[in-house]
């Protein structure tokens, strides 16, 4: 999240951006921490093409743009989490060890939401990550829009 922090801070407001970006120290102590896990995932891939995880904590939440984004929450099995820090961690890990991947829509909810899986490819075979996506949308049917609602707001 430090990783991310940093690279994102440039588009937040003006008050937190040191906060999130932190010191240079910092950013290559977690560069070397991220080097660990790049070595991890690639010895996984070694014996596997690709592997099927989830996007977030959730199925899609339902767009709310109004407000502060950090002080946006959904509801996960009766649990409110906090949409900026919580429900990207599957997709933060992916993309700060600059692996590809791509998300697929493999059916809806009851409520119409789309639910999606993340394809995950080892390094620099994004071909074969968008090529299993295809794969997959022709067999489930591909993206089907959800219904347009009003946002759910949870308490901050």
């Amino acid at each position: 999240m430090a990783l991310a922090g940093s690279a994102a801070s440039p588009s937040l407001p003006a008050d937190i951006q040191a906060a999130a970006s932190g010191t240079h120290l910092r950013w290559l102590r977690n560069h070397e921490r991220r080097e660990v896990l790049r070595d991890r995932w690639r010895a996984w891939f070694d014996d596997s093409d690709a592997l099927l995880c989830p996007v977030v904590l959730s199925v899609a939440p339902r767009h709310d743009l109004d407000g502060d984004p950090f002080a946006r929450w959904i509801d996960v099995d009766g649990v409110p989490r906090n949409i900026m820090m919580e429900i990207p961690q599957w997709t933060g890990l992916v993309n700060v060890i600059g692996y590809p991947a791509c998300v697929v829509p493999i059916g809806p909810t009851e409520e119409g939401l789309p639910v999606g899986i993340q394809i995950v490819t080892s390094y620099l075979r994004d071909r074969e990550s968008i090529d299993l996506a295809r794969h997959v949308a022709a067999v489930v049917g591909g993206f089907q829009p959800p219904p347009l609602e009003e946002p759910v707001r949870h308490p901050g």
